[in-house]
């Protein structure tokens, strides 16, 4: 009889799959809820369907992504790195059709674009990359989380009227959601902004002593991480140039992208504050890693809100973009069938 145990590596895979099959249950389980509470909506909806709306919207959503490529672009070129535009928008396409089957969605995207760009990068010079694609992600929550407290500002009737069938809601807890969104969010940008004021922040004594435990713990990469930190301040107007532009056409060209689709199905009359605010905290909910890729809470966040606010087909608008979200991560798996992950960057130069 073997009594030798499992080894580690196999249990660490065998969890793993079991958590990629309960996230792709709950988006299954989620999206089959939204169907079925909704089903003469769906009945109906196709017969109408634009395609060509449908191929817009696609468009400006493959249109947002370039342009966060062209933004990661920019903050490698702050930190030292000399990266194309073809090279920087090619390794966002890998991400992006990785996101995919990462949990977290977008950010799951950011773990896998961290292992494409480790491969093209000199071993001394990996940590100081992904530290790139972390200050990315940083610079674009910035313009989401700004945008998504300014609609909640603008709509708090809409958030504070939401209903979620099957479910009782009493208007405490809608208060809570509210205050969970904006904590979400004041919280978020306090956090990014702290990681600029370093320096100012190790005046207190703690938290000075926490700062050197953690750069012996990790062998100095706490100080490599507060160094190019300071080098990203010295650029403060590049990356609120970048934040602004992100606000305006990459987070608020999501929306519109679902403004192209709610023309597809022949909607004409619907507040486009509300839309807004439904895909705007739809996505920041998509970003937990809860389902596959966001898909299911993401869809009901947005449905919710957008029922809250009488736009008609709520549950297909939601399904619909995430189609088109789909759709373009898997297109953008065919930059695979280029693959210049064989060249390695030039290195850093001095910044």
């Amino acid at each position: 009889m073997n009594d030798h145990p499992v080894p580690s590596a196999s249990r660490a895979k065998m969890r793993s799959f079991l958590w990629f099959l309960l996230r792709l249950g709950a988006a299954g389980g989620l999206i089959f809820w939204l169907v079925h509470t909704h089903l003469g909506e769906f009945q109906t909806a196709f017969t109408r369907l634009s395609y060509a709306c449908l191929a817009l919207a696609l468009s400006i959503y493959a249109g947002q992504v370039l342009i966060g490529a062209r933004r990661w672009r920019a903050l490698l070129k702050i930190a030292g790195f000399e990266v194309t535009v073809f090279e920087a928008t090619e390794l966002t396409l890998k991400a992006s059709f990785c996101s995919l089957f990462i949990p977290g969605g977008p950010l799951g995207g950011d773990v896998a674009k961290i292992g494409f760009l480790a491969t093209r990068t000199a071993k001394g010079e990996r940590f100081e990359g992904a530290l790139t694609i972390l200050m990315d992600r940083i610079v674009g929550m910035v313009g989401l989380f700004l945008l998504a407290l300014v609609l909640l500002v603008w709509k708090l009737p809409l958030f504070l009227s939401v209903e979620i069938p099957g479910v009782t809601l009493n208007h405490g807890w809608r208060i809570c959601g509210v205050a969970l969104l904006a904590g979400v969010c004041v919280g978020g940008l306090a956090a990014m902004l702290a990681l600029f004021f370093h320096a100012t922040l190790r005046r207190i004594g703690w938290i000075d002593r926490l700062f050197r435990l953690g750069d012996r713990w990790s062998r100095g990469l706490v100080t490599r991480l507060t160094a190019l930190f300071d080098c990203y301040a010295r650029s403060w107007r590049t990356l609120t140039l970048w934040a602004l532009i992100s606000l305006m056409f990459i987070h608020y060209a999501n929306v519109v992208a679902v403004y192209a689709v709610i023309a597809g199905l022949g909607v004409i009359h619907f507040a486009p504050v509300t839309v807004a605010a439904a895909v705007v905290v739809g996505n920041i909910a998509g970003l937990l890693p809860v389902t596959l890729s966001g898909l299911g809470l993401r869809d009901m966040v947005i449905c919710s809100l957008l029922a809250a606010g009488g736009v008609p087909d709520q549950a297909v608008i939601p399904l619909l973009y995430s189609a088109v979200i789909i759709l373009f991560n898997l297109l953008a798996g065919g930059v695979f069938l280029y693959d210049a992950s064989s060249r390695k960057y030039s290195g850093r130069h001095n910044s």
